[in-house]
């Protein structure tokens, strides 16, 4: 996997460097013309699921799979080469390893993924990649504390020139994006954008610690040290704490109008309310323009309701333990007898 890495870095090289040169005579990236919409929320919160919602506006637009895995060479490639690795993915039957989907090139990709993909040390995603550093990593890339000025000024460069081209290759419509670390990334956020707005989902931590253990299963095939089940347990409890901690002290700061809370078991229970009510809270026209068209796509994607989680008696302990502040925060309490049901 590594030396797979290294050689699509050297194989995209030389149109990177056109792309480079192309930036540099027309002097971008610019200013974006539109504000993104960032949707936060921690991992298996809803977040992809309610983007997804969100950029059917069909004024909006969004980084695609192509675009987040060659960061530094789409737009000089994806033309023609895109449609021949979509052939390849729907020839193999290759699924997304994350949400056990068909994959796609169109699919919406992230943030970090892509500066993981650009070979930036500043991705958040590297601490899944070595996670025996884990807090070492997501801290200073996750939470942004502890980056020497010049890191925090790369940060900053990488991500926006990044946007500018997607930007670019949408038209120039407002994007909506997502990426989870974003969610303890506000203040940078709202500081390189002021005109950004912030959709938040949280959903009930209890649900999430179970969810992100299957998505941790799915980073064993891309990461580079072995990982034991405490050690899991322990990254994602205390990731959850700190990234909200982050969110909550940032929020505070945000103006009027910048910022929707939504609840994951509200926005399953009536996403066409929670839309409504996110176009609303941000200030946001069009809604009832199209509003069948995002009523059409969830008739379409109708899923199944999950079974319940169920939780042994030390990951009840583990889970209040670590996120009790956000359990009592969010009223996510639950009755004891109901809670200690066993796996």
């Amino acid at each position: 996997m590594t030396a797979l890495y290294f050689v699509k870095l050297a194989v995209w090289e030389p149109a990177r460097l056109v792309e480079r040169a192309l930036m540099w005579w027309r002097s971008e990236p610019r200013p974006l013309p539109h504000g993104p919409i960032f949707v936060l929320g921690y991992y298996r919160s809803g977040t992809t699921h309610l983007q997804d919602l969100l950029r059917q506006d069909p004024r909006a637009g969004y980084m695609n799979f192509y675009q987040c895995f060659f960061p530094t060479a789409f737009t000089s490639t994806e033309r023609w080469v895109k449609p021949f690795f979509e052939w390849v993915v729907r020839t193999t039957g290759f699924e997304h390893p994350a949400h056990g989907v068909p994959f796609s090139h169109a699919l919406a990709g992230e943030d970090d993924v892509a500066m993981v993909a650009s070979g930036s040390r500043l991705a958040a995603n590297w601490a899944q990649v070595f996670p025996r550093s884990f807090r070492e990593i997501y801290t200073r890339t996750g939470l942004m504390e502890g980056l020497t000025a010049d890191e925090a000024a790369e940060w900053d460069r990488r991500l926006h020139d990044h946007l500018w081209r997607v930007s670019e290759a949408n038209g120039h419509k407002r994007l909506v994006l997502k990426s989870p670390p974003h969610t303890g990334r506000l203040g940078t956020l709202a500081r390189l954008y002021p005109d950004a707005k912030f959709v938040f989902i949280r959903r009930d931590p209890y649900d999430v610690y179970k969810s992100n253990l299957k998505l941790w299963k799915s980073f064993e095939k891309t990461s580079l040290q072995a990982m034991t089940p405490e050690m899991v347990r322990d990254h994602i409890l205390w990731s959850h704490d700190q990234v909200h901690a982050a969110y909550e002290r940032d929020k505070a700061t945000l103006a009027p109008g910048r910022l929707c809370e939504v609840a994951f078991e509200e926005f399953v229970a009536d996403p066409m309310g929670t839309i409504e009510n996110i176009y609303e809270t941000l200030g946001l026209d069009g809604f009832d323009e199209h509003a069948h068209v995002f009523q059409e796509w969830l008739d379409a994607h109708h899923e199944e309701e999950p079974a319940p989680y169920r939780f042994t008696d030390d990951e009840i302990a583990a889970i209040e333990g670590a996120l009790g502040r956000w359990i009592a925060h969010w009223g996510y309490v639950r009755e004891p007898v109901m809670a200690r049901s066993t796996a």
